[in-house]
């Protein structure tokens, strides 16, 4: 039906399609035709002969939402790497692709380039606030960077490893950021923006001085006691804001 609402989620990198459970779960109980797809070089994606850049990643989720015919009605869910994808599809094809929210969970932004600063100068420090973080209270503590070497070293096989390698240095540099800043310029569809507290992979306070001041069509939301995946970190506040939002 045409008067559906579709949600398309796309993922961050190192994950895959199946890495949002929580909200597959709102939009099954909302009745809205929820999607995902596995970007080049993860999961079971079989095309490979793609650029390692955010563009040509958006161009390739286009061609996804063209060929399943969802371009009606589409809210469009982006998480890390999967948000600034979603902030350059947005900019360039929300027209064509009647795309009519997008939301953005942690998405990688410019801003990171002062952490990497930071990071270069305090190494140690730096890697212990990201690897460590509790939900709560009483809750055990996520190991984020001891969790992603571990997923990249078991599930990912060798031959895309160095893909992925050369697809986060590609994404990550002065080039590609300073362009996705000029692309969220550009955005003019209604855009929540959701950080977890303790997200030390893309700070929030950086992040959010840095893309507020790129557009005011932006609106942010917090949830207090998550990192790098509030849907992994605190499942039960990031579904309540999902079912405000969407």
């Amino acid at each position: 039906m045409r008067n559906k609402i579709n949600l398309l989620y796309i993922h961050g990198i190192t994950v895959d399609k199946n890495s949002n459970k929580p909200l597959e779960e709102v939009c099954i109980e909302k009745d809205i035709n929820y999607y995902s797809l596995d970007l080049p070089w993860h999961g079971e994606c079989k095309q490979e002969n793609i650029e390692l850049s955010i563009p040509a990643y958006a161009d390739y989720v286009r061609e996804f939402i063209l060929e399943n015919k969802i371009n009606h009605n589409l809210i469009i869910f982006g998480h890390s790497m999967g948000g600034a994808i979603s902030m350059s599809l947005t900019s360039r094809y929300a027209k064509e692709l009647d795309i009519k929210r997008l939301i953005l969970l942690d998405p990688l932004n410019s801003s990171v380039l002062k952490y990497t600063k930071h990071l270069m100068l305090h190494p140690v420090t730096t890697l212990i606030k990201i690897n460590t973080m509790k939900s709560n209270e009483n809750a055990k503590e996520n190991h984020y960077i001891i969790d992603w070497i571990n997923r990249i070293s078991k599930t990912i096989p060798n031959h895309k490893k160095m893909k992925i390698l050369k697809l986060f240095l590609n994404i990550t540099s002065k080039e590609s950021l300073f362009n996705l800043d000029e692309q969220a310029k550009k955005i003019n569809v209604p855009t929540d923006i959701i950080f977890g507290s303790e997200d030390y992979i893309i700070p929030f306070k950086d992040s959010f001085d840095h893309l507020h001041n790129l557009n005011e069509v932006f609106n942010f939301y917090v949830i207090n006691d998550s990192g790098h995946a509030p849907h992994e970190d605190n499942p039960k506040k990031f579904k309540k804001l999902m079912r405000e939002i969407i």
